[in-house]
């Protein structure tokens, strides 16, 4: 288990308590990153594990730079997860990019065939994981029960949770 640094804290709602840890799973479209602007103070100096996703390009550098904007991106781990054909605008993955202010996340290698271990790994160090998922949860389908049992998780938007079921029909021959 690793130490905990700070936690999360959730004041109010169905999501109340404080959290050892937070994974984000984010397609760092706009609205993403503004929750991330708004969230950095309670963030900071908590275990995260950020997973991008859903575009044919590898965003891991592009939100390393976006924390970094943010002042939290000490000690957070960056995984590449499903990949899409959903089309990112060309120039957006440099917006954040600023050669004065380098990030200082961990990049894992690895891409889609990895980030259910590192999404695994990661439930399993912590005893009060917290979830945020801002995209299609995809990389949460073969997590095990016990470890989605100790994860509390808010979820934005219908539309990811259409895009999640879609691709279970899909994964079920259907």
């Amino acid at each position: 288990r690793q130490t905990m640094s700070a936690s999360f804290d959730v004041a109010t709602g169905c999501c109340k308590g404080s959290y050892d840890a937070v994974l984000i799973s984010t397609d760092l479209e706009p609205d993403d990153a503004l929750a991330l602007s708004v969230l950095a103070p309670r963030l900071r100096g908590v275990p995260t594990l950020v997973v991008v996703g859903e575009a044919p390009v590898d965003k891991r550098r592009m939100a390393a730079e976006i924390l970094a904007s943010y002042g939290i991106d000490s000690g957070v781990v960056v995984v590449q997860g499903k990949m899409s054909k959903v089309t990112f605008p060309n120039g957006v993955s440099e917006a954040y990019h600023n050669p004065e202010q380098p990030h200082s996340c961990t990049l894992r290698e690895g891409g889609e065939a990895a980030v259910q271990q590192q999404v695994e790994c990661f439930l399993q160090q912590h005893e009060r994981p917290f979830a945020l998922l801002l995209k299609p949860p995809h990389e949460f389908l073969s997590t095990p029960e016990p470890l989605l049992k100790k994860t509390k998780a808010a979820l934005y938007g219908s539309f990811n949770l259409g895009e999640l079921r879609s691709s279970i029909k899909a994964a079920a021959g259907g």
